[in-house]
């Protein structure tokens, strides 16, 4: 199998999401390790957002805050297959 040096995962709350981590975790083991990516993409706030005084700033730390849980869960199952965490 080719060998990868960079590969970007894209994650999100959904259970797909987790069985394509620890996936690209089970066939990358074997390989030199590469550097791993995660990306989460969060959704612009709501159409009503900034009428109802909706902030930006605060809108943004939530939608990190959420985003670091999925990268903590994403981490977990990557370091569970042997992926050493200095790569992700």
């Amino acid at each position: 199998m080719k060998s990868w040096d960079k590969i970007l995962i894209a994650v999100d709350k959904t259970t797909t999401a987790m069985h394509a981590v620890k996936y690209v975790g089970t066939i990358i083991r074997s390989l030199k390790p590469p550097k791993i990516t995660l990306l989460y993409v969060y959704p612009e706030p709501p159409p009503n957002f900034y009428q109802a005084g909706g902030l930006l700033p605060d809108y943004e730390n939530e939608k990190r805050a959420f985003a670091e849980g999925i990268f903590s869960e994403s981490r977990t199952v990557l370091t569970e297959c042997s992926i050493d965490s200095e790569n992700i």
